[in-house]
């Protein structure tokens, strides 16, 4: 097993989690928790300041879980249009989110006007730029020293996209420092080819039940890690998979709208 990240905001089902399998696990495999307005609405916060609260629960076991302060929380930016200045604005309130128990990565959209800003960004957390549904996208995203990109296997693949081909031709390219997180994954399969692909995976509470069924979980513990090149050309790019980031996003900003004002609110005051 590798390094992965828990994929959800509920730190009581990361307890139990650990509590169960942790014995398997080695802490320093757990690289942080990564969140989005999705999974903050799934325990009950919609304003930034319950956000920025339940941050400081997230890092404090993290720390526990790792014995270190090196592991990471990642909050996205409330709104996928937000002017770049407010997302720098909102990077500064969220840098000391986790109180120094983690680091702290924001997730931003791949939008050119975003991209552009992300040097400022890096100034106060890691940069993780989050649902790419497609290679190009992605290698361009690389480009501007991002700390991670975040593609969508579970999403695409629901859709009918070849998300092992787009990973692994991304993977083959020479992007500097900047690492690849698989999220929204729904199966174990997904997973292993996450690890396979040597990409770090996000894990949400849907993923662990599937893992935790019949052999799955020794499947992985005991995987070979290694992948082939997929050719010289990109995977096949289409409006399947530009859509597929847009709907994400549209998701996100429904459900990061209230955290979108408070912070609004906050700046203007």
């Amino acid at each position: 097993m590798r390094d992965f990240f828990f994929d959800t905001a509920n730190v009581d089902f990361i307890k139990s989690t650990m509590d169960k399998y942790g014995s398997d696990i080695n802490p320093k495999l757990v690289r942080g928790v990564t969140t989005n307005p999705n999974a903050f609405s799934k325990v009950d916060k919609y304003h930034l300041d319950e956000w920025l609260d339940h941050a400081v629960v997230m890092g404090k076991l993290v720390a526990d879980i790792r014995g270190d302060n090196e592991g990471e929380i990642h909050i996205q930016a409330p709104y996928s249009h937000l002017d770049p200045e407010v997302i720098l604005e909102y990077a500064k309130i969220i840098t000391n989110a986790t109180q120094g128990t983690c680091k702290v990565g924001m997730k931003i959209p791949p939008y050119q006007k975003a991209l552009e800003y992300v040097d400022q960004f890096n100034e106060y957390v890691i940069t993780n730029v989050t649902g790419l549904a497609d290679s190009s996208t992605a290698l361009k995203c690389c480009t501007y020293d991002v700390g991670y990109i975040s593609i969508i296997p579970g999403r695409m693949e629901e859709v009918g996209i070849d998300a092992q081909s787009a990973i692994a031709f991304v993977n083959q390219c020479n992007f500097g420092n900047t690492e690849i997180i698989t999220g929204s994954q729904r199966t174990t399969e997904q997973i292993i080819y996450s690890f396979y692909l040597d990409t770090v995976p996000t894990i949400g509470e849907k993923c662990w039940a599937d893992i935790f069924q019949g052999d799955n979980f020794q499947r992985i513990l005991n995987m070979e890690y290694g992948y082939e090149s997929v050719g010289p050309f990109s995977p096949t790019i289409s409006d399947d998979n530009i859509n597929l980031s847009l709907a994400f996003f549209e998701q996100m900003n429904k459900l990061g709208d209230t955290a979108r004002k408070d912070l609004e609110q906050k700046i203007s005051q």
